[in-house]
């Protein structure tokens, strides 16, 4: 049986990086991370390099025998079933009541493994009486809202009644998913075109696909579960509120990458990675930093990002340490949290692994 999503497992694919499920057949095995970008056709400018890695590690997608990603490819429903499986992990029901007429019934085809276990969060049609799944078909926008909200087990919430109303096309979207897709919207999964369109019938390319479920399952908790718009303006990624870090504070350098504890993070040699963390210094808790290979990467600049509030006593900073990608290869920061009182006991600790490949791997 599908195993049932609780709001305590939401909570835990959000934080965690997650196991590798069964290979497609079209696919490449990857059981360890190369200390170079593992897709030919995505570079480390990419707007979605970060989605599609981490998805990489994640065992969601493993690419293609070609060593490519194909981040324009269009998403069918199979492949969509397929991501959701791994994302969710997923169980195939081994005894389903009924039978896709047109999958096969080997245990070993990726497709009807995917399919059976996405069933009741993905339609299936019945012309003529006989159960199918359309596994080639492209998988819709409208779809994609459907089968989330399912599995996110939100479909139980009563959506405003005018969230729709922001879209000139909401009447193409198709009767019994109007609730669905206002879900997915008040859940800023999607969010629509600047045209004002919502696009039900639309289909989504490979590289959108990665920064959904990113967005979905292995970002940050609280963070933005909006979809990605590749052609959004940048123009706010400066300094001030607009960018999160708060009003007249150091931010980090221009085209730094912010490292996630989640999974590997790649730097072009001669590039600055940062760190973002709390720190309560006044209370006597200060991070403590060291790395694994310092011909590999070397520390930076530190700095306050977000200064406390003021007349909260004891509350933290907002810190950033940028680290820089000396020579190709992979190394470790570690941050303890040490207690000044009790320096050999630390309280927490996080490690970044960070592979710094060379600027020709690029293109």
């Amino acid at each position: 049986m599908k195993k049932l999503i609780s709001a305590a497992i939401i909570l835990s694919l959000l934080a965690f990086a997650l196991p590798g499920a069964a290979l497609a057949d079209n696919e490449t095995d990857v059981t360890t991370l190369p200390a170079q970008l593992p897709f030919s056709d995505v570079e480390l400018t990419h707007w979605a390099f970060t989605y599609i890695i981490q998805l990489y590690e994640a065992g969601i997608t493993q690419g293609y025998p070609d060593g490519t990603f194909k981040p324009r490819g269009e998403m069918t429903r199979a492949e969509w079933a397929l991501f959701l499986f791994r994302a969710a992990d997923l169980t195939a029901d081994a005894d389903p009541e009924a039978e896709y007429e047109d999958l096969s019934n080997d245990p070993d085809d990726w497709r009807s493994e995917a399919a059976y276990a996405v069933m009741g969060l993905m339609d299936d049609f019945t012309p003529d009486g006989a159960l199918i799944f359309r596994p080639g078909d492209p998988a819709t926008r409208e779809d994609v809202a459907v089968s989330l909200v399912k599995l996110l087990g939100t479909d139980w919430t009563e959506p405003q009644a005018d969230t729709l109303d922001r879209f000139t096309d909401k009447d193409d979207i198709s009767e019994g998913k109007q609730d669905y897709v206002a879900i997915s919207v008040e859940m800023q999964i999607f969010e629509g075109d600047p045209e004002g369109t919502f696009r039900p019938k639309g289909t989504l390319n490979r590289q959108e696909t990665a920064a959904l479920l990113y967005r979905t399952f292995l970002a940050d908790p609280g963070g933005d579960y909006g979809e990605e718009n590749e052609d959004e303006d940048e123009e706010n990624e400066g300094e001030g509120e607009e960018n999160g870090y708060g009003e007249n504070v150091h931010t980090p350098p221009d085209g730094a990458e912010i490292l996630s504890e989640f999974g590997m993070n790649f730097l072009i040699e001669g590039s600055v990675g940062t760190v973002i963390l709390e720190q309560n210094s006044s209370t006597g808790y200060a991070w403590h930093i060291s790395i694994s290979d310092e011909d590999i990467i070397e520390r930076g600049s530190d700095y306050v990002i977000e200064e406390p509030e003021p007349g909260l006593v004891g509350a933290p900073s907002v810190m950033g340490w940028d680290f820089i990608g000396v020579s190709p290869g992979v190394a470790t920061i570690t941050f303890k949290l040490i207690r000044s009182w009790e320096p050999d006991d630390p309280v927490d600790e996080i490690e970044f692994q960070v592979t710094v490949v060379t600027a020709e791997v690029q293109g």
